[in-house]
């Protein structure tokens, strides 16, 4: 049986950006949310959005590495991830 076909580049990539995040992103995100102007906050929805012939990340190792980056937004329990595939399916009404 055929293995799926992942991008070869998928850990580098996502090591990456976890260390743009890390230096950018989440820092800031964590510290500026976590405030009390934001104590009503419920949901931070960080979404890796690919393609099926794109890298194609593991959505449990998105999640671990966020959570390690935001521990104050995750202690909250606010801080959401997913990885979403962009599907581009053909329709006949596009036609």
């Amino acid at each position: 049986m055929d293995e799926p076909e992942y991008s070869l580049n998928a850990e580098k990539n996502l090591q990456e950006t976890i260390s743009a995040l890390r230096r950018d992103v989440c820092p800031h995100l964590n510290e500026l949310l976590s405030n009390q102007d934001y104590e009503k906050l419920c949901n931070i929805d960080l979404v890796l959005l690919t393609h099926p012939d794109g890298v194609m990340l593991d959505a449990a190792r998105w999640r671990t590495l966020l959570e390690a980056e935001m521990p104050k937004l995750y202690e909250r329990g606010v801080l959401r991830t997913r990885v979403d595939v962009f599907l581009e399916l053909f329709s006949e009404d596009s036609l």
